[in-house]
């Protein structure tokens, strides 16, 4: 196959999934509405349909006998998930503003639990 080829069927396949992703959470937005689901529930929802590929494709290997290919499947993609999600999670640290009296509430001596 082409260069040429591989590249439109990529953009193409990526197009559909970020297609996809939307039609997904509008969907689970609607349902959640209906239901009375609460967005934390409706984030494990989104987040499990996101992470369907990886396991599916880490139990295949296991159900195949290919231990490899299954390690690889969930270490690669957490390390991903984190590598893409790393420069997100600096920007929300690096500008979030705690209010005085909650900052002497719950500032670095609090016992978290207790």
């Amino acid at each position: 196959m082409s260069d040429l080829l591989l590249g439109g069927a990529f953009i193409l396949a990526a197009a559909v999934s970020i297609g996809a992703s939307w039609v997904l959470v509008a969907r689970l937005e609607r349902v959640g509405a209906r239901l009375g689901l609460s967005e934390a529930l409706l984030g494990m929802l989104a987040a499990l349909a996101a992470d369907a590929p990886e396991i599916t494709a880490a139990v295949t290997a296991l159900i195949r006998h290919d231990p490899h290919v299954g390690a690889g499947v969930v270490v690669g993609s957490n390390v991903f998930n984190l590598a893409a999600s790393a420069p997100a999670q600096d920007a929300q640290v690096c500008h979030v503003r705690l209010p005085a009296k909650i900052s002497r509430e719950y500032g670095p001596n609090t016992p978290r639990f207790g």
